[in-house]
């Protein structure tokens, strides 16, 4: 994948997150919404069922995407799995509760999201924004901030995660201390050995940026 953004190919890291929850995520979509044993399915009939909603999502997300409509991949697989198990075998075998609790999570989990991105909010203004030197405690905040962040994204990575690496044979507590630990490592290299580099790197991008701003103004594109 090319991501326009940051000018930069992501196939390494999109493949690392592929071979990290491998074998987790794949198998709960394909049996959480239906129930393959209950019916007389032949490995045919599953295979183009499966094939035909891949193909009915790929297109949907080309389209969506030409007209940017603002679309989910997860909604549109989870539709399209009950649309074919619907068309197979009727009503036989749909899972209505995990549908439910699918369609629930949408909602509640807007919600979940939109109180942690609050409260991280209020955290980086009263601790940054608001203080004298917002540079300073900007370096200072940062590896706190990028420890929480090793830490969450890993455990939700090797929690329960994929059976080739091991990673479903590790319990909660010992998946919570390899994240715990990786975190502070992270922490302790943004405050001592790339403390420097950070603060560099900080000043030479906002000098870019001043200059930048300084050309446009002065070729008439930006006011003052």
């Amino acid at each position: 994948m090319y991501n326009h953004t940051t000018g930069k190919y992501e196939v390494v890291p999109h493949c690392d997150g592929a071979v990290a929850t491998g074998g987790f995520a794949p198998p709960s979509m394909a049996n959480g919404t239906a129930e393959v044993e209950c019916a007389k399915y032949t490995a045919a009939e599953y295979m183009i069922g499966q094939t035909g909603a891949m193909a009915g999502v790929a297109a949907f997300m080309i389209v969506s995407s030409i007209y940017k409509i603002p679309v989910s991949a997860t909604h549109a697989i989870v539709g399209a799995s009950l649309a074919s198990s619907l068309y197979l075998r009727g009503n036989v075998g749909i899972k209505w509760s995990e549908i439910v609790g699918i369609v629930a999570s949408w909602f509640i989990s807007p919600l979940i999201a939109g109180f942690f991105a609050s409260t991280f909010y209020l955290i980086i203004k009263y601790s940054v924004l608001l203080r004298k030197d917002t540079f300073k405690w900007a370096l200072i905040m940062c590896p706190m901030f990028m420890c929480f962040t090793v830490t969450i994204n890993l455990f939700a990575c090797i929690f329960d995660g994929s059976k080739y690496l091991g990673f479903d044979r590790l319990s909660w507590w010992q998946a919570g201390l390899i994240s715990l630990a990786a975190g502070f490592f992270a922490m302790f290299l943004l405050s001592f050995p790339l403390r420097s580099w950070l603060s560099k790197r900080a000043h030479r991008l906002y000098d870019e940026e001043v200059a930048k701003l300084q050309r446009k103004l002065e070729q008439g594109k930006i006011s003052e």
